[in-house]
């Protein structure tokens, strides 16, 4: 009897690993789930994919499958132009700001026996690569110390056979969960009717292709209090920064030539205070021409951080792209053509 449970529990062990791997051998390729569900790719709503080489079957296939994993981790895809190499940080910013995306993925493949292996770097409208978090990196000490701190990018690969780039290409114009063509048409209907929007990002402001600053930025959706908030204690605070970094840096200069001056004259006899019968001088501290001003140049620079500090107290990314998009949707309906009364007359509602 035992014997036979031993046999029953073999076999049964033996099925379920045929089936994992079976499993793993019919899953497509992909970004595991578990790999993109990090703080700062959760924050992205959605992604730009961009085929890095040449458009070619194989390539298709893996941005197809890269576009699955990401849409599985709820990251609606737009699907951009392929470019031959790494693309210009100022063409990558443009796309975005009329696309609409928060970030945008490179997707590159290389061969590997018996297929390919496809790569993903993902990175932030400017073409910065995004960082995920921070580990301990190797140690080159031979007694075991500790490495620093290095970070770690968002960069991903996976595996890809010839028989899922051929599984690819008959439904891959429907396969790729791209976002509504509506989007892209109401952008270009926007770029042709002179309709500039805004698009707004954690570091940068788009209008239109134009870079702006915040407050163009607040003046624009008709909040400029929101470009305000601050200002006054920014101002103040700045300037009794500089002031007191400035007075500090140039008493430490003056206080270090005095003391080397003094430190100088002692070292020979003091005929001015022989003659005089003055005591000695040339032992007393000079730290205190050096220590004053120092800690003046400590508060002015205390004060500049202060300030750096209270300019990026500024409303959440989230507000301002709800700011953004109040704005496109006010300009969209106000530039909007509507029909009125008999005979087909077209009246045009908007500003002039």
């Amino acid at each position: 009897m035992p014997r036979n449970r031993n046999a029953f529990l073999l076999g049964a062990a033996v099925i379920a690993t045929l089936g994992t791997v079976a499993t793993q051998a019919q899953a497509a390729p992909g970004i595991a789930r578990d790999a993109l569900d990090v703080g700062p790719l959760k924050r992205l709503s959605r992604v730009g994919l961009i085929i890095v080489g040449t458009e070619d079957r194989e390539s298709v296939a893996a941005r197809t499958f890269v576009a699955t994993s990401l849409g599985a981790a709820g990251h609606p895809v737009v699907v951009l132009a392929t470019s031959t190499s790494t693309p210009p940080r100022p063409w990558l910013l443009q796309q975005c700001a009329a696309r609409d995306v928060d970030a945008v993925a490179l997707v590159r493949i290389s061969t590997e026996a018996p297929g390919w292996r496809v790569n993903v770097d993902i990175r932030d409208p400017e073409g910065r690569q995004l960082v995920l978090h921070s580990q301990q990196g190797e140690s080159t000490d031979p007694y075991g110390g500790s490495g620093s701190l290095v970070p770690v990018y968002a960069t991903f690969s996976f595996a890809m056979r010839p028989d899922d780039a051929a599984a690819q290409e008959p439904p891959r114009a429907t396969t790729i969960p791209q976002t509504p063509e509506t989007d892209a048409d109401e952008d270009d209907d926007d770029a042709a009717a002179g309709r500039a929007r805004l698009w707004v990002s954690e570091n940068v402001t788009m209008f239109g292709p134009v870079r702006i600053n915040d407050a163009e930025f607040y003046r624009l959706v008709g909040h400029p209090e929101l470009g305000k908030r601050n200002s006054a204690g920014i101002a103040i605070t700045r300037t009794l920064g500089f002031t007191a970094l400035g007075a500090g840096l140039t008493g430490l200069v003056i206080g270090a030539f005095a003391a080397g001056f003094e430190s100088g004259a002692c070292e020979g006899p003091n005929i001015y205070d022989m003659f005089t019968a003055r005591p000695a001088t040339c032992g007393t501290s000079t730290g205190g021409l050096i220590v004053l001003p120092l800690a003046v140049a400590g508060i002015g620079a205390g004060l500049l951080i202060a300030s750096a500090a209270l300019r990026s107290d500024r409303p959440s990314l989230e507000t301002r792209k709800a700011l953004a998009h109040e704005y496109n949707a006010r300009i969209a309906v106000s530039a909007a053509p509507s029909l009125k009364g008999d005979g087909g007359v077209m009246v045009i509602n908007g500003r002039f």
